[in-house]
C-alpha cells in the first residue's frame, strides 16, 4: 500500500507511531520537530498511519481496526529491508507499537 512517510538520520531504526484512529486528523506530521533531532542519532522513520494523513485506506472494510493497522506498520518496516527496530507511539499510536511488538516480538529493538 502506497504510504507516506518522514525519513531523517542515521544509525539504528526508529519507527514514529503518531496517534489518533482512522479520522484522518492526525498524521506524521506531529512528529515534525522531533524528526530531525532523533535523526541525529537514529535512522528515524515516521509514516501515516493505515487511512491516515496521505497514506491509503485498507482495501477491505475488515482491515479498519487495530490489527489492520498493525498488518500496514509490519508490512512498512518489512518494505523499508528493516530488521531490529526502535517502537515510539504518542498517544493511540502507543497502543499500536504495543501491539506490534507482541506480534511480531523478532523485529523489535526497543519500544
Amino acid at each position: 500500500m502506497r504510504t507516506r512517510y518522514y525519513e531523517a538520520g542515521a544509525g539504528e531504526p526508529m519507527i514514529l507511531a503518531h496517534g489518533e484512529g482512522f479520522s484522518g486528523h492526525s498524521s506524521a506530521n506531529v512528529w515534525s520537530k522531533n524528526i530531525a533531532g532523533l535523526g541525529k542519532r537514529y535512522h528515524v522513520f515516521a509514516a501515516d498511519k493505515l487511512a491516515s494523513g496521505l497514506t491509503g485506506n485498507p482495501l477491505d472494510d475488515k482491515d479498519y481496526n487495530i490489527q489492520g493497522e498493525v498488518e500496514h506498520a509490519y508490512q512498512f518496516i518489512k518494505a523499508q529491508r528493516l530488521d531490529k527496530v526502535h517502537l515510539v507511539g504518542q498517544s493511540r499510536g502507543g497502543g499500536l507499537v504495543f501491539f506490534l511488538a507482541v506480534a511480531h516480538p523478532e523485529i523489535v529493538s526497543r519500544w
